[in-house]
C-alpha cells in the first residue's frame, strides 16, 4: 500500500511537468509525504526519507529535461506569440482617442483615481504628483487601459 501511494505521488509530480498548472504536483507532493510518513516510524527518519526522495525526483526531472528535445518544452511551456495592434488585435476599449482631450477630476490622483473626460467617468493615472479633486487634467499618453493625464496649471 506504501509503495503504491508513493508511486502515485511521484507519477503525479513527474505529471505536472506536462500538464501545468500547480494542482497535480501539489497533491503529488502531499501523497508522498504522506507515503513516507506510513513507512517510517521517526520524525527523523520521516526527514532523511523526504530529503532523499526530493533529491531523486529532482535529479529524475532534470535528466527527463534534458531528454525532451528544448523545441517541445519551449513550445508546450512558453507562450511565443503577441497580441499586439499591428496584427489586428485591440484591447476592448481602444482610449487612443482621448490623448489631448481635457476632463476634470472626480476624485483625488493619489496617483490614480476618476476623471471624467468627455462625458465619461474613466480610471486615470496622474503623471507626475497628487492632483486634488475638481482640478482641470488633459490626457497625455495612453498604453492599452493606462491612461496618463497632467494637471492643467491656472485651470
Amino acid at each position: 500500500m506504501n509503495n503504491l501511494l508513493l508511486s502515485i505521488g511521484i507519477a503525479l509530480i513527474f505529471a505536472e511537468l506536462f500538464v501545468p498548472g500547480g494542482i497535480l504536483g501539489t497533491v503529488g507532493v502531499v501523497t508522498v509525504v504522506w507515503a513516507l510518513s506510513l513507512m517510517t516510524d521517526t520524525f527523523l527518519g520521516l526527514m532523511l526519507a523526504i530529503t532523499v526522495s526530493f533529491i531523486i525526483i529532482g535529479i529524475a526531472i532534470y535528466i527527463l529535461i534534458k531528454l525532451i528535445p528544448k523545441e517541445k518544452i519551449k513550445n508546450t511551456l512558453i507562450l511565443t506569440s503577441s497580441l499586439n495592434r499591428s496584427e489586428g488585435y485591440s484591447t476592448s476599449k481602444d482610449l487612443q482617442f482621448y490623448i489631448g482631450k481635457v476632463g476634470i477630476t472626480e476624485s483625488t490622483l493619489r496617483p490614480t483615481g476618476k476623471a471624467k473626460i468627455e462625458g465619461k467617468i474613466m480610471d486615470v493615472v496622474s503623471e507626475d504628483k497628487l492632483i486634488e479633486k475638481g482640478k482641470m487634467v488633459k490626457v497625455t499618453y495612453v498604453d492599452g487601459t493606462k491612461v496618463l493625464v497632467r494637471e492643467i496649471e491656472g485651470e
